[in-house]
């Protein structure tokens, strides 16, 4: 209950807010990009939101370069800047952690119910209307993907690799194996007719071996991406790509474009993620 008092006080002061600095937390991309969408949903109307993404050095998750690297600045386009005299009036918020809480943890499989689909599209609007993805590599690489696509209707997979701390925060506390979403997504796809696509974003090294294997020129997935094993690394870490060694910037890039595809399939195949949430705001149909 001290948690869920405490969100509300947040969310009253964010209403109120002359302007909105978000802040990155030390969680993955997805996850931060979620406060953005909670900011500017929020928000009052015309208030300035502005995103502080610069990475300080010695974070456990938001390690996407070098201390100094403003990893908003890589990745989009500066937000719109607010409507003369808009905003609540008060003085500045700084916004550090989600304000909903169905956009937190287990209960992220709340905000992909029906009776939750209004709060999708809200969330999806303010984020089609104020975030324009910059990054080269990451427009290019969704024209590419796009273009492997392109005539069918698609599957959209995103297997999560299997660590400790990725089943915690499942609703259902546990993973299904490969080869679950290999036969979830055949049975997707042959609902949507012949000829279909199975687009595969996955943090998972096991994965795309086992979908080559089952859907072999239906699969769309993206070389060069980093993945890992999972389980859990020296010291206790959890072996995901964004916690283990050698995460950087392209790492980031890398789990944007695999979001915005997702987006763009016809159905999804999924665990719980903030990956998944995302690309559901972005294409609430899902």
């Amino acid at each position: 209950w001290r948690l869920a008092l405490e969100r509300v006080r947040e969310a009253c002061v964010v209403a109120r807010a002359g302007a909105v600095v978000v802040r990155r937390q030390d969680q993955g991309l997805l996850a931060n990009l979620l406060v953005v969408a909670d900011a500017l949903v929020a928000a009052p109307g015309g208030a300035a939101v502005e995103v502080d993404w610069a990475v300080r050095g010695g974070e456990l998750h938001f390690r996407y370069g070098p201390p100094g690297t403003d990893v908003w600045a890589e990745l989009f386009e500066p937000l719109p800047a607010p409507a003369a005299g808009g905003g609540g009036g008060g003085a500045a918020a700084v916004l550090r952690s989600r304000l909903n809480p169905a956009l937190c943890g287990v209960h992220r499989a709340l905000l992909l119910r029906p009776g939750l689909a209004h709060q999708r599209q809200a969330y999806g609007a303010a984020l089609q209307r104020a975030v324009r993805v910059r990054h080269p590599g990451v427009l290019g690489a969704v024209r590419e993907a796009e273009g492997r696509i392109a005539g069918r209707r698609a599957v959209g997979v995103h297997k999560r690799v299997d660590t400790p701390g990725v089943r915690k925060a499942q609703a259902g506390l546990g993973l299904a194996p490969v080869a679950a979403y290999v036969a979830a997504a055949r049975r997707a796809g042959e609902a949507l007719g012949p000829g279909f696509a199975v687009f595969l974003a996955t943090d998972d090294e096991a994965a795309v071996p086992a979908f080559r294997d089952a859907f072999g020129q239906a699969l769309v997935v993206r070389e060069g991406v980093r993945r890992t094993a999972g389980g859990v690394l020296p010291g206790g870490v959890m072996n995901e790509v964004h916690t283990g060694p050698g995460c950087s910037l392209q790492d980031a890039a890398d789990v944007l474009a695999d979001t915005t595809l997702l987006s763009r399939c016809d159905v999804l195949v999924h665990a719980d993620s903030n990956v998944t949430l995302a690309a559901a705001m972005l294409n609430p149909a899902l």
